[in-house]
C-alpha cells in the first residue's frame, strides 16, 4: 500500500517527507529514461533525477503502453507478455530484454535505407535524442553477424544478448530478402490434409 500525499491527496509509493514524487518516462527513438519529478507544492525546486534500471522496471513492468498480453490473463492460464518497444530484441516483457528500463539497449530493425543496428551511447543520459549510434547493416550475412558481435556483445556492452541479437539479425535478414523477392515465401498449410490410401 502507498501513502497519501498531504497537499494533492494522491497515493504515492516513492516520496519525501510526506509529499508525492511522480515518475515519468521519456522515450525518444530507441532511448528511454525515467525521471522522478518533484511537484512544486512540495516547496522544493522541481528537478529531474535519473532512475536506476531496476527501479524503472518496477515502475513500468505491469503498466506501459508497449505491453501486449496473449493467451489468458494470468500466469496460471499460461499468459505471455510481449512488448513492442524499440530495443527489445525478443519482444518479451522482461527486465533483461526491456528497451525502457535498460540504459544499454541493442536494436536490429529495418530502416529507411536498409537494415540497421542501433545502440545507446554515453550521451543518452543527458541528451537522449543524440544518444543513439546507428550502424548500417548492408554487407553480406556473415560479415554483419560479426559486426553485430563486435559492436554489441563482444565489447562488454551487452554480452548477455549475444544469442538474441544473432537470432534477431537472422529473422530480419530473411524477412528483408523475402520482401525484395530474393527468397521464396514459406508456404502456410491450412486445414486438414486427408491421407490417401
Amino acid at each position: 500500500m502507498g501513502n497519501l500525499c498531504k497537499p494533492c491527496s494522491r497515493v504515492y509509493y516513492y516520496g519525501w517527507r510526506g509529499y508525492c514524487i511522480h515518475a515519468r518516462t521519456h522515450i525518444t527513438g530507441s532511448n528511454s529514461h525515467t525521471y522522478l519529478i518533484v511537484p512544486s507544492h512540495t516547496g522544493i525546486l522541481e528537478k529531474m533525477v535519473q532512475l536506476s534500471g531496476s527501479l524503472t522496471w518496477e515502475l513500468v513492468k505491469n503498466h506501459n503502453s508497449f505491453m501486449v498480453k496473449k493467451n489468458g490473463r494470468t500466469r496460471r492460464s499460461s499468459a505471455v507478455r510481449f512488448s513492442t518497444e524499440r530495443g527489445n530484441l525478443m519482444n518479451l516483457s522482461t527486465y533483461k530484454y526491456s528497451g525502457i528500463a535498460n540504459s544499454k539497449t541493442v536494436d536490429i530493425s529495418a530502416a529507411e535505407d536498409g537494415l540497421a543496428l542501433k545502440k545507446n551511447t554515453v550521451k543518452a543520459g543527458t541528451t537522449p535524442n543524440k544518444g543513439v549510434a546507428v550502424i548500417p547493416l548492408n554487407k553480406n550475412f556473415r560479415r554483419m553477424a560479426k559486426a553485430i558481435q563486435s559492436q554489441a556483445t563482444d565489447n562488454f556492452y551487452r554480452s548477455d544478448l549475444k544469442s538474441a541479437a544473432l537470432a534477431r539479425w537472422t529473422a530480419v535478414y530473411n524477412s528483408s530478402r523475402r520482401a525484395k523477392g530474393l527468397k521464396k515465401k514459406v508456404a502456410v498449410k491450412k486445414g486438414r490434409v486427408n491421407a490417401k490410401n
